[in-house]
């Protein structure tokens, strides 16, 4: 089974994904805060909700429920089963 690394802010509500690396060009106090508050690589991350119009999305990481605007998302990429990668380009397609 393959996988597919994307944007943490491509994921829809339910999507689990493992942090597989952080934006080597963000600055560093952005990507030292987003370790602090569990963002870091190998840990296991869940979408629960989007507030709208790109609004605030809301994580289920290390236990505990983390919220984070959709820039600060895109600093972080995971890596989702292929399965998975094929619900999130389907719904992306339907979006279009």
């Amino acid at each position: 089974m393959g996988s597919k690394i994307v944007p943490l802010s491509n994921l829809h509500a339910g999507d689990v994904g493992v942090i597989c690396r952080l934006d080597e060009e963000a600055d560093e106090s952005i990507t030292h805060r987003l370790q602090l508050l569990g963002f870091d690589c190998g840990r296991e991350v869940c979408l629960i909700r989007q507030a709208p119009l790109s609004g605030p999305m809301v994580f289920r990481v290390c236990d505990a429920q983390m919220c984070l605007r959709e820039a600060q998302a895109d600093m972080i990429y995971v890596r989702i089963p292929d399965d998975a990668a094929q619900v999130v380009a389907d719904a992306e397609a339907i979006v279009a």
